[in-house]
């Protein structure tokens, strides 16, 4: 398992609470986190009876500026409160993560060994935009 998938695996091996206020609304949208090398996005899809499809993304800008992008398939399953999630990489021969949580809000807050990672529900355009500003911290 390369580096840049343990960053995102290490928060979240041990846990996934998933926060996502009031859970009269669908999983299904794009949650973003940002953080000062990094930007995240999780994509997810759900159906009526709560199984779930999605994608992660993570792009981290490396010590000596090169940019690394990672692509994760989810699946999953939820009941509107507790929530499974299954990432693999989107590579031939990649490991499996296994992930649980709670749904409880507009937000998506990743617990593990590296502490908290807060997504937020958003649209994918604020990820888009996070992108080009790490491609111009990458050109410093």
């Amino acid at each position: 398992m390369d580096a840049l998938f343990k960053k995102w695996a290490g928060r979240s091996t041990v846990a996934l609470a998933l926060t996502l206020a009031g859970c009269s609304h669908s999983v299904s949208g794009v949650y973003v986190s940002n953080g000062p090398r990094y930007a995240e996005m999780l994509s997810l899809t759900s159906s009526s009876d709560g199984q779930l499809l999605g994608s992660f993304d993570l792009v981290v800008v490396q010590p000596g500026g090169e940019i690394r992008h990672r692509n994760f398939n989810i699946s999953g399953v939820t009941d509107g409160h507790s929530i499974t999630l299954v990432a693999k990489a989107a590579e031939p021969l990649s490991t499996p993560v296994n992930l649980s949580g709670t749904i409880d809000g507009d937000a998506i807050v990743v617990a593990g060994d590296n502490g908290p990672d807060r997504l937020t529900r958003a649209d994918a355009n604020e990820f888009r935009s996070r992108l080009q500003a790490l491609a111009s911290e990458a050109d410093m």
